[in-house]
């Protein structure tokens, strides 16, 4: 059984980094990043050997593409699609809970590293920082805190 976690969480994290350094690079993340992390998130739920239940993983998929999709209305384009997409797939694996607390953990560090960007370089309000390094950050940090089951 925790060797399904394993792979479940290997698949995940894999997925951000491969992510992280795209969005970096590029400041996009390509959606076939995002249909593999689907298409093994799906298999590993269906299956039903890992936490959480379909039904917390759709519900954690809905929330976590759902709040972003919101805000990057609401903010009008301030979040991008892609990140809209990649949160929905963490979702996925995470369940609504955890996804929600990945999501709070994003946006505070995203926050802060963007903060620190406006005073201490030539950032401005409208300098674009990719965000999937934050969604790693969430994902990293829920999972060391031992949310993982």
């Amino acid at each position: 059984m925790y060797f399904l976690y394993l792979i479940k969480y290997a698949i995940l994290i894999l997925l951000l980094i491969i992510a992280s350094f795209k969005d970096i690079k590029t400041r996009t993340i390509p959606n076939r990043f995002v249909l593999y992390g689907l298409v093994a998130g799906m298999i590993l739920v269906i299956s039903g050997s890992t936490m959480p239940t379909v039904f917390d993983s759709f519900m954690g998929f809905l929330a976590g593409g759902g709040i972003l999709l919101a805000i990057s209305y609401v903010s009008k384009g301030g979040i991008g699609m892609g990140d809209v997409k990649l949160m929905a797939c963490t979702g996925l694996y995470l369940g609504l809970g955890r996804v929600l607390g990945c999501m709070v953990i994003a946006i505070i560090f995203s926050g802060a590293f963007a903060a620190v960007m406006l005073i201490t370089s030539g950032y401005d309000r409208k300098t674009a920082i990719p965000f999937a390094p934050f969604i790693l950050t969430g994902v990293l940090t829920i999972f060391i805190q031992g949310f993982n089951t």
